[in-house]
């Protein structure tokens, strides 16, 4: 009796996890969807003082920095980033993150006067303080804030408390990846990496901070 109780117990229960098994297989593309667009927190761009770029992505973010330039959504733009990475080191450059940044909006027709490289800041946290510092010395109180999409919720986060306190409005913009779809992130190695990534430094972030 107690054997035959114990095999209707373990069917019960296979039946059960087959079930949510073949559930999950067939919303698994509303889930993943679901777990991309929790990581993106982004504003329509309006007109603003300055643009700023935070480090890193260069040539997405450059992109759309350049792009919304071109269409009058600010008169100058701000590149951060001081890290120099491996890649750029082994050909014997010394090109921050910042310089390449503003390069890259450069090589878009936009006038290299009104493209400034400040080499500092090596995390989201650092780069900021150095654009908050940067707002208030100048009496800024209205800028675009531009960085990969999957880092908006993240960028959002960051910024919006120190900025709100200090009287300064925030408008995070993200740059669609040219590696692949924000949308099917799952589906190419280097969207994997970063919808992975991105969930460890909200992590990071709020044990942190």
């Amino acid at each position: 009796m107690v054997k035959n109780r114990n095999w209707k117990l373990l069917l019960g229960v296979s039946l059960i996890s087959i079930g949510i098994l073949f559930i999950l297989w067939i919303a698994r593309i509303s889930i993943l969807t679901g777990i991309g667009n929790y990581l993106i927190e982004e504003n329509d761009p309006v007109p603003v003082q300055r643009i700023f770029v935070l480090g890193g992505g260069s040539f997405d973010r450059g992109f759309k920095a350049a792009r919304l330039w071109h269409q009058g959504f600010a008169p100058q733009i701000i590149c951060t980033g001081s890290y120099i990475s491996g890649s750029i080191k082994s050909i014997g450059l010394t090109y921050t993150e910042a310089e390449i940044t503003k390069m890259r909006i450069q090589s878009l027709d936009v006038d290299s006067n009104l493209v400034i490289a400040i080499n500092m800041g090596t995390s989201t946290q650092e780069e900021s303080n150095i654009i908050l510092d940067y707002c208030l010395i100048n009496d800024w109180n209205k800028v675009i804030i531009i960085s990969d999409k999957f880092h908006t919720s993240r960028i959002r986060d960051v910024f919006y408390s120190k900025f709100h306190k200090a009287g300064i409005e925030t408008i995070i913009v993200g740059a669609a990846s040219s590696r692949y779809k924000e949308s099917e992130w799952w589906r190419e190695e280097a969207g994997l990496i970063m919808v992975n990534n991105e969930y460890l430094k909200h992590l990071y972030y709020w044990w942190n901070y």
